[in-house]
């Protein structure tokens, strides 16, 4: 079952030593979504990359997102939350 992200949830992630953001999942959604501030129309994108530092904001349905390790969280409609590094 998914855990509810409520708004403003962190999400932890790695970033590499280099600075450079490494993908640590993938989010969707059945409707249109923003990754920081670009809107995704669906379902032409099954899933984006996601990494450290990402901003996710659902509209009109609620959203979902899938680690790297296999563990699912959901995003509930009408929400944002940002992906934070893990120390």
């Amino acid at each position: 079952m998914l855990k509810p992200i409520t708004p403003q949830f962190v999400v932890p992630s790695r970033v590499s030593g280099a600075g450079a953001a490494v993908p640590i999942g993938s989010v969707s959604s059945t409707k249109l979504f923003d990754l920081n501030g670009a809107l995704f129309p669906t379902p032409a994108v099954p899933g984006c990359p996601a990494a450290a530092g990402d901003i996710i904001a659902t509209h009109s349905s609620p959203g979902a997102a899938v680690f790297l390790d296999g563990s699912p969280a959901a995003v509930a409609e009408n929400s944002k939350t940002s992906i934070e590094d893990i120390q």
